[in-house]
């Protein structure tokens, strides 16, 4: 569940499939975006403007050489108001899909990066 720190209210909730916890999580704020790592390694992206919450993609466990442990987004932001329009857009629209500013280029990176059991890194593709 995603809640609110000022009020405590249950802002929105992410039902898994049975049998999975989620093991670790990553929320970005600019994209209204919650990643979760379950238990059983598979990586989930969700859409935290829907309730419950909707996963746009996942990475099952079963695709990669070796499983899953640990997850960070790497966020950079390159100009703040454009990247608060931007979070203005995914939250009217109601998903990061909606997000659109013709002519402009996003400068911004959302970078999931997954670590695995056997040390190896990856750098997944946001928008996939």
């Amino acid at each position: 569940r995603l809640v609110s720190p000022h009020t405590g209210d249950i802002i929105t909730t992410l039902l898994l499939e049975k049998g999975q916890q989620a093991m670790d999580l990553d929320y970005c704020l600019s994209r209204e975006v919650l990643l979760v790592l379950t238990n059983q390694g598979d990586l989930l992206k969700a859409n935290s403007l829907t309730n419950p919450m909707s996963v746009r993609w996942k990475v099952p466990a079963s695709t990669q050489a070796s499983q899953f442990c640990c997850f960070c987004i790497y966020k950079h932001t390159v100009d703040r108001e454009l990247t608060h329009s931007r979070w203005l857009q995914a939250v009217d629209g109601g998903s990061e899909e909606k997000i659109r500013i013709l002519g402009v280029k996003d400068n911004d990176r959302n970078l999931p990066i997954a670590g695995h059991l056997n040390g190896f890194l990856s750098v997944l593709d946001w928008s996939s």
